[in-house]
């Protein structure tokens, strides 16, 4: 079998930690380390229980400086600003993994989910399977043949030859059908209600007035 690499979606389990551990955990200080404590506690049991021999962690930079907001300015335009406790924690949870051993990929002008994309394709060139762990379906576009995705905490496997397998342009045509509003990203095209196969649907734009608030 092929070397596998582990990359996970750290900002993801960073965020889950700071809204799922309790508030009152703090340093000698009285700041809140809560997302730092969850975070943690979840890299340290993937560490644990997949044993990686090759493993990055990567985290998201900035809701406003990617190279997709010179694209579409309203690109997450609805997101506030992490708080500056939780930042603060970002930057230790960076610390935390580095510490471990894991690597770190941030970037202010490429997401996490970029990076993470990036690395699969590098790693794939180098003969080595990716692992993704998050619990974002969006990596679903990334899987290879020998790839495998965990989306942990919900343990459920994806691979290629799964039945919820996937290709890319698939991926790209469902999200310009239903858009994705986590990203204010409108749809932009719909599907005609006929009986179209899936290798010859026909997509029609979407009048302004026509999409759903």
């Amino acid at each position: 079998m092929a070397p596998t690499a582990h990359l996970v979606d750290g900002s993801l389990y960073v965020c889950r930690a700071w809204f799922g551990q309790p508030v009152d955990i703090t340093d000698a200080d009285g700041a809140p380390v809560n997302a730092v404590h969850g975070f943690t506690r979840f890299l340290l049991d993937l560490l644990e229980r997949a044993r990686p021999t090759h493993i990055a962690v990567a985290f998201d930079e900035s809701l406003t400086t990617s190279f997709r907001n010179a694209i579409y300015p309203a690109y997450k335009a609805h997101r506030e600003p992490a708080p500056v406790e939780l930042q603060q924690q970002f930057a230790w949870c960076k610390e935390v993994s580095a510490a471990l051993g894991v690597t770190v990929l941030a970037d202010r002008t490429y997401e996490a989910d970029d990076l993470i994309g990036s690395a699969v394709m590098a790693l794939r060139s180098a003969g080595f399977r990716s692992v993704i762990v998050s619990a974002d379906k969006d990596f679903a576009q990334l899987i290879g043949e020998t790839d495998e995705a965990r989306w942990i905490p919900h343990i459920e496997y994806l691979r290629e030859t799964g039945s919820e397998g996937i290709e890319m342009v698939m991926w790209l045509i469902m999200r310009g059908a239903l858009g994705d509003k986590t990203r204010m990203l409108h749809r932009h095209y719909h599907i005609p209600c006929s009986n179209t196969a899936i290798g010859h649907i026909v997509l029609e734009p979407v009048e302004e007035e026509t999409v759903p608030a």
